[in-house]
């Protein structure tokens, strides 16, 4: 059975997240805070599942798109923490739904980003991106599928959290899953923010989609910080 956890706000870098234990009762798991002093943002996620407190700390530079992942004492640039794909060092893959197919007929495929962790073993996992904001967790070893997340939504029928699912395999690295992934998510967020704006949207359409990601602790603005540069369109 998969252990199901739901961000009790759309904001990975800012949420309580809970799953439901065996009982099926609600059950804290993880608490995500992102503060700011100055330009200093630092995101610390602690767990309430285990007696290890703080899993991880992340202190992120002025662009809020890269920094140092803190981690049982050792500090690691998140490029080397979860390194890219590259197109000649990764091969991109083919996603289709929630499986990875070979390519035919009029199949929806998406091409998309890639970043993946090792351990020490050897063990090495990615984060692929599929589409429709979705994230999906591959084993590499033989390409099955260990997590995936699934988006918020509103409305009639449909309401749901941003949800992350790990598969019974993946059940032993759940800390190492969820620092990931919640790193992977904003990085996917300020990708596709980026490419708004790149393509010329007007101000208040990006200003729209922000606000689904919206200020961190103490009432402070991410917009106005992400967007100071777009003030002048």
């Amino acid at each position: 059975m998969p252990l199901v956890l739901s961000f009790m706000r759309n904001e990975p870098l800012h949420s309580t997240v809970i799953s439901l234990d065996k009982d099926n009762r609600t059950a804290l798991r993880y608490h995500v805070v992102t503060t700011r002093s100055r330009d200093k943002r630092t995101t610390t996620i602690t767990t309430t599942a285990t007696e290890l407190g703080v899993v991880a700390e992340i202190e992120w530079t002025p662009s809020f798109t890269s920094g140092i992942v803190i981690m049982a004492g050792q500090r690691t640039p998140i490029d080397q923490f979860i390194p890219h794909g590259s197109l000649f060092g990764t091969t991109y893959v083919y996603i289709i739904g929630d499986e990875r197919r070979n390519l035919s007929g009029n199949d929806h495929v998406s091409f998309d980003r890639i970043r993946s962790f090792r351990f020490r073993n050897g063990e090495e996992y990615r984060w692929k991106h599929s589409g429709g904001s979705c994230l999906l967790l591959f084993d590499s070893k033989d390409d099955a599928v260990v997590a995936r997340s699934l988006p918020a939504r509103v409305g009639p029928g449909e309401e749901r959290d941003l949800t992350l699912e790990i598969r019974d395999r993946g059940l032993r690295l759940t800390d190492r899953i969820f620092l990931t992934f919640v790193i992977v998510e904003h990085l996917e967020r300020m990708s596709r923010l980026s490419t708004a704006h790149n393509r010329g949207k007007r101000v208040s359409d990006i200003v729209g989609a922000m606000s689904m990601y919206s200020a961190v602790a103490n009432n402070v603005s991410m917009t106005s910080s992400l967007y100071a540069t777009t003030m002048g369109l």
